[in-house]
């Protein structure tokens, strides 16, 4: 196998994996959440991949780290 072909092999199984990947929004929170192929739980869509609502909420440049409104029990879970 090329080099080439090893690159084509990598992109068609990204895509599959991305197109298996279910998309909505959070019920709770309206962030952005997603579902893998194989995975059980929920994540949002940020870079740490939280469950939580009020986790995925953090900001570093905020002067309140969290959004205080999001109940610390709320998980990702799709709208309806």
């Amino acid at each position: 196998m090329t080099a080439r072909e090893l690159l084509e092999r990598i992109d068609e199984l990204a895509e599959s994996i991305s197109s298996a990947t279910e998309r909505s929004k959070c019920r709770n929170c309206r962030k952005p959440i997603e579902l893998g192929p194989g995975k059980d739980n929920w994540v949002h869509c940020n870079p740490a991949r939280n469950r939580g609502c009020r986790a995925a909420s953090f900001d570093y440049d905020a002067e309140s780290a969290w959004d205080e409104s999001l109940a610390r029990s709320w998980k990702a879970q799709p709208s309806v």
